[in-house]
């Protein structure tokens, strides 16, 4: 679903937002025309992880910082990158860490910041399900929060 490396982007890459949005976010990150190109290996840190939610702070190639996040809901995965700053990783960390101690508290924490993070700005989705999904979405689109894991 995305455009060949050097070719113009296509249209359908951007779902909810214009190119120039995410541009105006990410800068010059070689995701932003060619989300196909999604980060693997390099240099991570699990923030927060079980069978229904992970996340991950990475760079991609061009050294952009991203929560990679991995959304399990029922048969389906889903998995979202975030562009944030070392200081929203930080105060991440912080607000998981001063969330109450039990899993329910952790899990919930960990959702509302993320879904906090992804209103403010444009996030590249991704499902491998049928059909496949691999678009930049607008600040505030839905992420695969709407089935809880209780």
């Amino acid at each position: 679903m995305s455009s060949p490396r050097g070719s113009a982007p296509a249209q359908h890459s951007f779902w909810g937002v214009e190119r120039a949005q995410v541009v105006q976010v990410v800068g010059e990150c070689h995701l932003v025309d060619d989300p196909a190109a999604w980060p693997r290996g390099g240099p991570e840190h699990d923030i927060f992880g079980d069978d229904d939610l992970g996340v991950t702070s990475l760079c991609c190639q061009c050294g952009r910082l991203y929560l990679r996040i991995r959304r399990r809901v029922p048969s389906e995965i889903w998995y979202f990158l975030i562009p944030v700053t070392r200081s929203e990783v930080e105060i991440l960390i912080a607000r998981l860490a001063a969330s109450e101690p039990s899993y329910t508290g952790r899990w919930l924490a960990a959702e509302g910041e993320i879904v906090a993070l992804a209103s403010t700005r444009p996030f590249l989705e991704r499902s491998d399900n049928s059909p496949k999904v691999l678009h930049w979405k607008g600040p505030g689109e839905p992420l695969a929060f709407k089935f809880a894991p209780w």
